[in-house]
């Protein structure tokens, strides 16, 4: 069984999809989607921008949301799905149910899926 993201850090988003790309994911993988997801956050955007601005549309990503119910078995598709089609650069970590972390990065829809290393600042009067 697999377990769930509770929360999504955006480590750095400066990205944008495609509005037909984001209206297609919202219409055709609803089931692979997980139940808070930036797919879905951003679909009213997608449709308004395809219905001013035609075919070539884009949204700028303000968020990325990705948690809840399937969003553990949602990863891969978010992986190997939805990332090749995010241009411009995404660095997210994954906080899992039970305190696991994990991250994706995509640079012009190349994913990667890298690990969290977790770290204490050094507080100045140690120095």
């Amino acid at each position: 069984m697999s377990y769930n993201v509770d929360s999504v850090d955006e480590v750095k988003l400066n990205a944008w999809m495609y509005a037909k790309d984001i209206t297609r994911f919202h219409r055709t993988m609803e089931e692979e989607l997980p139940e808070m997801n930036f797919i879905a956050e951003h679909f009213d955007a997608a449709v308004e921008a395809l219905e001013n601005e035609g075919n070539l549309a884009k949204v700028e990503l303000k968020s990325f949301e990705w948690c809840g119910t399937w969003s553990g078995n949602g990863v891969e598709t978010l992986e190997k799905k939805i990332l090749p089609k995010i241009m411009g650069e995404v660095k997210v970590i994954f906080n899992w149910e039970g305190g696991d972390c994990s991250a994706l990065t995509s640079k012009d829809g190349v994913a990667a899926r890298r690990g969290v290393k977790k770290t204490i600042d050094e507080d100045e009067d140690d120095e």
